[in-house]
């Protein structure tokens, strides 16, 4: 309770911070969720007081898509209570390994370490202009003095980029964004030749004051040594690529792979298992 304290008063109060702690990460967060504005819930002891404080809150708060959730609302199920008085086997069979998750988690069971936020690297440079940015070739010799300063950084020296953010701040006050994700890490000549190409077809709302680059994605990879007789490491390495390339643009992998669990389970969902594909 001391440490939820702590934590509370570490966040400006006017943000209204609700901390809430538990036997595992979902009885924590809907203990923040019933905690009062400003405030802290403990919900102390194991699985069985975890699963008491569970069970008269809605099915509505389990980490689930919407109509999964509708489903379980259409069949009666409307309290994680409801849900955890049911056979596992039953819930899995209904609703394959996502169901069985969601029986855990309203029993009070959640074994999922916490993990922290990572926070990404990144090099920011910002430019007020002389006179208004009205056109492209403007813009391109702003972003290019950006680019020399940012490379010229020590967090920069020998490293390339995947992302790159170009932000500006219009005459009138209003705000102009524009996003690039590289399908190869770039350095600065690179980035500029990529910027380039993705500004032609770009109109800009209205002049330009200010301009920041924001760079990130930040990586030590400068060549690529291509094999010549392994395929299969070829695949790898493009695979693992296109992975580092979708989560630089989603903030997330969106890919999975299928891995063996219980293999002699008469249910097919419980048999294999989709894990987050990290190369």
């Amino acid at each position: 309770a001391r440490a939820a304290e702590r934590l509370r008063q570490a966040v400006p109060p006017v943000l209204r911070p609700r901390v809430g702690v538990g036997p595992g990460r979902f009885t924590a967060f809907v203990a923040a969720r019933q905690a009062r504005p400003g405030g802290t819930l403990v919900v102390t002891g194991g699985e069985a007081e975890a699963g008491a404080f569970l069970a008269p809150q809605p099915v509505a708060l389990l980490p689930l898509p919407v109509e999964v959730i509708r489903r379980l609302e259409r069949l009666g199920l409307h309290g994680l209570g409801e849900l955890a008085r049911l056979p596992r086997a039953a819930i899995e069979a209904r609703f394959g390994a996502e169901g069985g998750r969601a029986w855990l988690l309203a029993s009070g069971r959640d074994e999922r370490p916490v993990r922290p936020q990572v926070r990404e690297e990144r090099v920011v440079e910002q430019l007020t202009l002389a006179a208004p940015a009205t056109n492209r070739e403007t813009l391109l010799v702003a972003l290019r003095q950006l680019a020399g300063r940012a490379f010229a950084q020590p967090a920069l020296r020998g490293r390339q980029v995947r992302r790159a953010r170009v932000l500006g701040v219009l005459a009138d006050g209003g705000s102009w964004e524009h996003t690039l994700t590289l399908r190869a890490p770039a350095d600065g000549a690179r980035l500029l030749e990529a910027l380039g190409h993705r500004l032609q077809a770009v109109m800009l709302p209205g002049p330009l004051e200010e301009l920041t680059l924001e760079l990130a994605g930040l990586t030590q990879e400068a060549a690529r040594q291509e094999t010549i007789l392994d395929e299969r490491a070829d695949r790898a390495r493009g695979l693992a690529e296109a992975t580092r390339y979708l989560v630089g643009r989603y903030g997330t992998s969106p890919l999975a792979r299928i891995v063996g669990v219980e293999s002699w389970s008469r249910i097919p969902e419980r048999r294999y298992a989709l894990i987050s594909y990290e190369p």
